[in-house]
């Protein structure tokens, strides 16, 4: 049987149409990940003074925790201060003590550990 010079190519098992990219756009063989079009960004270092003194001064709304991209953390402590405070000021009070303690973690810890990292693992600043 006569096949056309193409048939083998995309007839065989194990071989698949090369895809061709505009001129410019790498493609993802070359190591640039799942799409061509979408580049990301490396993340930007945040800085453990700022965590550690947002923890001390303004913990009681969990701004530390939104600074560090720990958004779900950040609204369990503002809802527990918010919440808290129709039951005796009793939420308030462990936000705050809890903001303070995270605070001072921030400041003392170590590159390497869990607290001297942000919400996707980068390191702070010191």
């Amino acid at each position: 049987m006569n096949q056309p010079a193409y048939a083998p190519a995309y007839g065989r098992p194990g071989y698949a149409p090369q895809p061709s990219y505009p001129q410019g756009v790498p493609s993802p063989a070359a190591g640039q990940g799942w799409s061509p079009y979408v580049q990301e960004q490396p993340r930007q270092s945040h800085s453990k003074l700022v965590a550690g003194v947002l923890g001390i001064f303004l913990g009681v709304f969990g701004l530390q925790n939104f600074y560090l991209g720990n958004t779900g953390r950040g609204v369990a402590q503002l809802m527990i201060s918010c919440v808290g405070v129709f039951f005796f000021f009793s939420g308030p009070i462990v936000s705050c003590a809890w903001g303070i303690l995270e605070g001072i973690l921030i400041l003392i810890s170590k590159p390497g550990s869990r607290r001297h990292q942000d919400a996707y693992g980068v390191e702070l600043i010191d």
